[in-house]
């Protein structure tokens, strides 16, 4: 986060007008791909007024609370899945994360999850 003492502009383009447009804003974000482009990483960055720092604050701190309660039940269910060898009790949405496939630890479930079901078969098939 960056916090100036200052005016904060946001600038974009407009179609009808086939101009720039020009506000004040009281925070902006942007994304910051580093110093150097060599790596996959995409960093956010709030930049924010200091008369926008305590809304702005109070903002991260609601969303934080909101984002750490999901967090601890997704952590929860994974669990529960990975104890129980299968993720038939996940509820996986689509989503567009920018790779094809599983999330690597979703993979390792999976992968998991087959090679018990494999294995059970063959203790199945031998009896």
């Amino acid at each position: 986060m960056v916090v100036i003492d200052g005016k904060l502009f946001e600038s974009s383009y407009d179609h009808k007008d086939a101009g720039m447009q020009l506000r004040n804003v009281g925070r902006s974000r942007v994304y910051w791909r580093g110093i150097s482009h060599s790596g996959p990483w995409i960093v956010p960055v709030d930049i924010v007024t200091i008369e926008e720092f305590q809304l702005f604050a109070n903002a991260v701190a609601s969303e934080s609370k909101i984002l750490l309660e999901k967090m601890v039940l997704t952590a929860r269910d994974l669990k529960k899945a990975y104890d129980e060898y299968g993720l038939s009790s996940l509820k996986v949405n689509n989503a567009s994360r920018g790779f094809i496939g599983h999330p690597f630890l979703l993979r390792t479930m999976i992968d998991r999850e087959r090679a018990a079901g494999n294995a059970e078969s063959d203790k199945q098939g031998k009896t």
